[in-house]
């Protein structure tokens, strides 16, 4: 702009000035900065915003007691058949990792955690798709019999062997929820039997849901409508 006279060299000096002290004066001002609680108003006007101190708990146990839990994590009784798998895979695995005090992984640690807050008093509740053996099968907080099928829970064995009194100590419970494939077979089966009420309205990607049977695993987009209401007749 300065080549093509459109600005002199003085004038770009004086915009290049003005406008890098209006941005040190922002970045100055940005550490004394308090922004303006607009959202706190109405139904939220008597919440407070945290303040900048963070308050810190000391959560560490002591080290036997850890060794306590960890040791217990992977007791099981003596007459409890165990897979040979977990047994040495898991089992005497941990118990070397407590023993050499080393290389401590994270399912170790959180049956710890687990383990050290029953011992509060505290109890604890897993819920979920595989939360008994861990979705990556390293957890094992719930052993199966493999003679039985009885399960059995290591960690509410806590208890004995540590000093604390046995009405105070909570318990955990791991359930593993249920997989939602029965209702997608439930769609399925109300699929068939509507098809040929609903053929003329269902859209091309519903018309092409596999329905299989034992005996017939064609697909529905090969049947011919007759053939669909003849079978949902017979239902």
């Amino acid at each position: 702009m300065i080549g093509a006279k459109v600005l002199s060299a003085d004038e770009a000096t004086k915009m290049t000035n003005e406008y890098t002290s209006k941005l040190e004066k922002c970045l100055k001002s940005a550490d004394d900065y308090e922004p303006q609680a607009t959202y706190l108003r109405g139904r939220w006007s008597k919440i407070e915003r945290a303040g900048a101190k963070v308050t810190t708990w000391d959560t560490g146990c002591d080290l036997d007691l850890l060794r306590y839990v960890g040791r217990k994590s992977v007791e099981y009784p003596e007459m409890f058949d165990v897979h040979p798998e977990l047994r040495e895979g898991h089992i005497a695995a941990r118990l070397r990792q407590i023993e050499e005090g080393r290389d401590l992984d994270w399912p170790t640690a959180e049956a710890m955690a687990f383990g050290s807050l029953l011992l509060q008093g505290y109890d604890a509740r897993l819920s979920g798709e595989h939360v008994e053996r861990g979705t990556f099968v390293q957890r094992h907080a719930v052993l199966i019999d493999q003679s039985t099928g009885r399960s059995y829970v290591p960690l509410n064995a806590v208890t004995s062997g540590a000093n604390n009194d046995d009405d105070k100590i909570g318990k955990i419970e791991v359930a593993n929820s249920v997989l939602l494939g029965g209702g997608r077979a439930g769609l399925r089966v109300r699929l068939e039997r509507d098809l040929a009420r609903l053929s003329d309205r269902l859209g091309g990607a519903v018309r092409r849901l596999l329905q299989r049977r034992p005996v017939d695993d064609r697909h529905l987009r090969e049947r011919r409508r007759d053939q669909v209401a003849a079978r949902a007749a017979a239902w």
